[in-house]
């Protein structure tokens, strides 16, 4: 519980240090030529809505991250393994060696997408963080289910291979939604 405590603490923070800025800068009030006082003000208006929108992405890629990590350690199954346990019911250890690296890619793409969402933030236009952020990420996901798709070809045997039709009509038709829950439901009775 320790390592969480500043994921609360910052929130709380700012939340405490921004109606202390919005009072600051209307006891003292604002002219046109008063430059410190309209930088205030501005911050006082902006950046409590920007840091709200980074925020949220990033709670939203930290939640996604956290999945996927947390399903790869010891003990555990790979979630990607998990999906394709529930499509194909009985895996072949090349299918589980291979779910188990497609946990990995998915690891990875979270992280260095939130990394690069969070460096536009901080060091690119707004313009340019929302664009990566609201149209280039939806793209670049389905970017990777399609190489992601592509790539069972060559690393899968026939028979471990459904496609993206097949495991959309399996999730459709299985209830994948209350497995899902079912196992968060056990893992956290586990742990």
């Amino acid at each position: 519980m320790q390592g969480r405590r500043w994921v609360t603490v910052v929130p709380r923070l700012a939340a405490g240090a921004y109606p202390l800025l919005v009072f600051g800068v209307c006891r003292r009030g604002v002219s046109e030529a008063d430059l410190w006082g309209l930088a205030a003000l501005y911050l006082s208006l902006s950046l409590p809505l920007a840091f709200l929108a980074l925020w949220a992405a990033s709670a939203f890629a930290g939640k996604r991250v956290n999945h996927f990590a947390s399903s790869l350690r010891d003990g555990r199954e790979p979630l990607c393994t998990f999906f394709a346990r529930h499509v194909h019911h009985t895996l072949s250890p090349e299918l589980l060696k291979y779910t188990r690296s497609v946990t990995k890619v998915w690891l990875f793409f979270f992280i260095s997408t939130g990394c690069i969402s969070s460096l536009l933030f901080l060091f690119a236009s707004n313009s340019v963080w929302a664009f990566f952020t609201n149209l280039l990420m939806p793209v670049l996901v389905v970017g990777v289910f399609v190489v992601e798709n592509a790539c069972r070809r060559f690393f899968l045997p026939p028979t471990d291979r459904v496609g993206l039709l097949g495991t959309y009509s399996a999730i459709r038709r299985g209830g994948l939604g209350r497995a899902m829950r079912t196992s968060a439901a056990q893992s956290k009775a586990v742990t």
